[in-house]
Order: structure tokens, then C-alpha cells, then sequence
């Protein structure tokens, strides 16, 4: 049981990485995350035509809550560390 939780534990915090690293895309490289949707790249003068100051402060706030929501994953994932910390034996041991 310990082991499940412990792959559980490293999947969940390797999940919460790939969000706070797409969180960052789309706060600091706006053209690098269009490309990466699109996959194909993107003429220069498309994305000017969409580059006003509160588009940009727009994508910086949605940036950073997907990075919060990485790191709220990431403490989810802590949570199931620490329950397979704390037990006892592998055996899960019922008694009605």
C-alpha cells in the first residue's frame, strides 16, 4: 500500500510540474504557447495585431493561476506522501 501511494505521490507531482511549466508558457511566452497549440509557426504579423497591454495583463493573470493551481497539485500530492509515511505496515489491516 506504501507503494501506491508513493507512485501516486510521483505521479501527481510530476502532473503539477507539466501544469506550473504551461502556466509559465503562457505567462512569459505567449508566441512560444500559440506555436505549441497550433504546431506550426506563427507569423510575426498576427501576433502584433493581438499584442495590446491588456491582452497581455489578461494572459499574465491566467499564467499565474495556473501555476497556483500546479502548486495547490503539488500539495495534494504531499498529502498522499505523508498518509503512506504514516502507516503502520503494507498490510491493510480491517477489524469489525
Amino acid at each position: 500500500m506504501k507503494s501506491v501511494l508513493f507512485f501516486s505521490f510521483l505521479a501527481s507531482l510530476a502532473k503539477s510540474a507539466i501544469v506550473i511549466c504551461l502556466g509559465l508558457l503562457v505567462k512569459d511566452h505567449f508566441k512560444a504557447f500559440l506555436t505549441l497549440i497550433n504546431r506550426k509557426s506563427i507569423p510575426e504579423s498576427e501576433v502584433e495585431t493581438i499584442n495590446s497591454k491588456k491582452f497581455n495583463e489578461i494572459l499574465r493573470w491566467i499564467g499565474f493561476f495556473i501555476m497556483a493551481l500546479g502548486i495547490c497539485m503539488a500539495l495534494v500530492a504531499f498529502a498522499s506522501f505523508i498518509a503512506g509515511i504514516e502507516m503502520s505496515s503494507n498490510r491493510l489491516k480491517l477489524n469489525f
